[in-house]
């Protein structure tokens, strides 16, 4: 069933998005009421949908009100991985979480070029959301700060936890184990190179907790390995982020699990010494999927960070 989501009121109009997308946009979806309440709170219902942009869709959900929240996922995974932030905060923000294009249920792309940034000011203009807390881990950290540079009047504060970033030289043994990946898909042979992301040393501590291993296990098989094929259009930022930091003159809390690999720890020392307006913050015990590993102590960062914005 269609529900509208908008609200005449908001200041934005569709020439706004007919601006950003002028083959057009569109928004289909229907309903879904969920108990993801917190204890001694009342069920809060879910708003669920797809929004077409072009010939593509993104898959998106969210509920609460307040500030806005937006979680973006890593790479191979789905909005699924925020699953604990979703239920934790939608009692006091008002929470968005989506599939990247190309991720989850949102839809190959099927342009010649686009941008996630573009993506992301499109959901949350059809939202009528003006302005939000971004939060993404891995890729999800780097389209943060792409968005971030683009629309950086669309950004209440950043938070990026064990996140990438354009620009950063990777190392050998990375590069090693990613084009081995890259060449099963483009031998046809998906479903290992998804084994091997699956067993990739980046996720051995999550790897280590039955929880976080299942739904680990879910996301990467129900991911479609399309990016290794190498077939992907999205637009990267030129110069690369890594060498203009201090142009993000945004709060920003950069978060690192103390046991994550080395390529990720250098970038969380690059964002600590290069972001202008930074706090970090270790969580100690933790890998890189440090939102599913020690999600209270995650949840408790985030939230005296955006108490001490507010």
């Amino acid at each position: 069933m269609f529900r509208q989501l908008t609200s005449p009121n908001s200041g934005f109009s569709n020439s706004d998005l007919f601006h950003l997308y002028p083959n057009g946009l569109q928004m289909v979806g229907y309903n879904a009421a969920t108990d993801m309440s917190e204890a001694h709170q009342a069920p809060i219902e879910s708003q669920c949908g797809w929004l077409r942009i072009e010939q593509d869709e993104l898959f998106f959900e969210w509920a609460g009100e307040g500030d806005p929240v937006v979680f973006l996922h890593g790479f191979g995974l789905d909005l699924r991985m925020w699953n604990p932030q979703f239920e934790r905060f939608q009692s006091r923000f008002r929470v968005v979480r989506y599939d990247l294009r190309g991720f989850g249920r949102s839809t190959l792309p099927s342009v010649s070029e686009y941008a996630h940034e573009d993506d992301l000011k499109a959901l949350l203009m059809h939202l009528r959301i003006r302005s939000a807390h971004i939060v993404g881990l891995s890729m999800g950290g780097m389209m943060a700060l792409r968005f971030a540079a683009a629309h950086p009047q669309m950004v209440k504060s950043l938070v990026l936890a064990d996140s990438a970033v354009d620009g950063h030289a990777w190392s050998p043994e990375w590069q090693r184990r990613w084009k081995a990946m890259c060449d099963s898909a483009k031998a046809d042979r998906i479903d290992d190179a998804k084994r091997q992301w699956l067993q990739h040393p980046l996720f051995a501590p999550a790897r280590a907790i039955p929880s976080c291993a299942l739904l680990l296990s879910t996301m990467i098989d129900d991911y479609g390995g399309w990016h290794w094929q190498g077939r992907d259009t999205a637009r990267t930022p030129s110069p690369a982020l890594a060498k203009r930091l201090q142009e993000i003159r945004l709060p920003s809390l950069v978060i690192t699990g103390s046991i994550d690999i080395p390529d990720f720890q250098a970038i969380g020392n690059l964002l600590a010494t290069g972001l202008p307006r930074m706090r970090r913050e270790i969580i100690e015990g933790s890998g890189h999927m440090v939102n599913l590993e020690a999600p209270e102590s995650f949840n408790k960062v985030l939230s005296r960070f955006w108490q001490e914005l507010s």
